[in-house]
């Protein structure tokens, strides 16, 4: 045992060492990871009807790219083709959104369009 502890007693001394780190550091980390993580990670049910009650009053969004382009004298232009709007739980709600502006195909220039859509919670949401 002597001849053990004179060949490994410095390398058992340090793994013990950098084991206590090791716990030490762990402990530390999850406490803090746990004051991090949102609410709905912590949650345990395996449905989502605790980010539903949660989300009830979320606002909706508007999905739409930020230039258009429009051949000039195309009469088959429709600005709502590139536009779409979700509630918070994902639902299509594009019949809501009433856009703003005038866009004039047969004359070239930039037109700016203002979208809003209301969500069925009267909550709006503004896009310019």
């Amino acid at each position: 045992m002597e001849v053990f502890l004179e060949e490994h007693g410095e390398s058992i001394i340090y793994g013990l060492i950098g084991l206590v780190m090791v716990v030490t550091i762990t402990a530390v980390i999850s406490r803090g990871i746990v004051n991090i993580v949102p609410d709905y990670k912590k949650e345990l049910s395996r449905n989502n009807s605790y980010q539903i009650e949660k989300n009830e009053y979320k606002y909706p969004t508007i999905i739409a790219d930020e230039v258009i382009y429009a051949d000039y004298g195309d009469t088959t232009f429709n600005y709502m083709d590139y536009i779409r709007a979700r509630d918070y739980r994902g639902g299509n709600i594009t019949d809501k959104v009433k856009v703003y502006g005038k866009v004039d195909i047969n004359q070239k220039g930039v037109y700016r369009l203002r979208c809003t859509v209301i969500s069925y919670f009267n909550l709006h949401v503004l896009s310019t």
